[in-house]
């Protein structure tokens, strides 16, 4: 019997490993999943660099949102490691540093102990229509 296929999961901003359990339990046995922890490091590449000193050979990456930015630049960084994607509401742009200080910020008062106040007060409002 062959080895089962690594799957590392990339989850979203303030998201964890919960995030793929129900999926995680619909996968082939030929498929052995897992969630990296994401470092709190300055960049993309840099994110992507110890994303693939913790990965195995070979594997398929899963990343939602940023965690779906973040595979991009895993797959950049090693093509040939990475045998296949799996993409979820993400996109393939360059992050603005914008975009990078707005994340910064948001892990930035999860880690204060304000992450009851982030749906609310920032993510609700641009992900829900007010009408809603």
């Amino acid at each position: 019997m062959t080895q089962p296929l690594p799957l590392i999961w990339l989850p979203g901003l303030l998201c964890n490993d919960a995030l793929f359990e129900d999926v995680n339990e619909a996968l082939p046995d030929w498929v052995a999943p897992s969630t990296i922890k994401l470092a709190s490091l300055p960049s993309m590449t840099e994110l992507a660099e110890d994303v693939l000193a913790q990965a195995p050979d070979e594997f398929i990456l899963g990343g939602l949102s940023m965690g779906g930015i973040l595979a991009f630049e895993v797959y950049r960084l090693a093509p040939h490691r990475v045998k296949g994607l799996i993409l979820m509401d993400t996109n393939a742009a360059d992050e603005k540093q914008e975009v990078t200080d707005k994340r910064d910020a948001l892990v930035e008062r999860a880690e204060n102990g304000e992450f009851s106040h982030i749906t609310p007060e920032v993510l609700m409002p641009v992900l829900i229509h007010p009408s809603d």
